[in-house]
């Protein structure tokens, strides 16, 4: 078991070396043109980085190969905001549905999922806290998802890096507490003890 799972992280890193500047580039070019995308190129887009969600977030933990792709600390905080204007794009809310069933729902919900990996392996706290706009553009999005695990992304990244003050000033601080609160009893009473795809011990980080 032990050797397959270096096996594993082994490919996963040359893979990870190999697509590396090609992702961070198409990520960083198509997002300041989304308003142009067609349904194709959406779908392209989805489909990118729902295969980085793939690769990054099962061994979201593994710092060696996040660093392999951030080889820049630059890159971190330019690859925080491609994401953002992706999660950001206010058509994309519009169509979004309380399924991941469109196209719209997954790329946001993908987006947040790899910020949850770079908040979780990487010193960017400082970033979030200091950027009200980021701040601001994913409560925005938590008050207007349709998509449960969206909001969970959301409540979990803002939870990670904010202080404790600023978490308690966030307008969507009280509606947070009753989404949790329902999340775990559905999820204790669940025979498998989760919430849809999350673990219950996820739920009480």
């Amino acid at each position: 078991m032990g050797a397959n799972h270096h096996k594993i992280s082994c490919i996963a890193d040359e893979l990870v070396r190999w697509i590396r500047d090609d992702y961070l580039q198409i990520i960083h070019v198509h997002s300041r043109t989304i308003g142009l995308w067609s349904k194709e190129l959406l779908a392209c887009m989805t489909q990118l980085i729902a295969f980085a969600v793939v690769l990054w977030c099962p061994i979201g933990q593994n710092k060696v190969l996040i660093n392999a792709l951030f080889v820049a600390e630059q890159s971190i905080y330019d690859h925080i905001e491609d994401l953002m204007r992706i999660i950001d794009y206010k058509p994309f809310h519009k169509e979004m549905k309380p399924v991941r069933s469109n196209d719209e729902t997954s790329i946001i919900d993908a987006a947040l999922m790899i910020l949850m990996v770079i908040v979780r392996t990487q010193n960017v706290s400082w970033f979030f806290r200091s950027n009200v706009s980021i701040q601001n553009a994913l409560t925005t999005l938590a008050e207007a998802a349709l998509y449960d695990e969206i909001c969970l992304h959301i409540y979990g990244i803002l939870s990670e890096v904010l202080s404790d003050e600023q978490f308690k000033n966030l307008k969507i601080a009280d509606s947070m507490g009753g989404f949790f609160f329902n999340m775990l009893e559905q999820a204790w009473q669940h025979p498998l003890k989760k919430y849809k795809h999350s673990q219950i011990e996820h739920l009480l980080r």
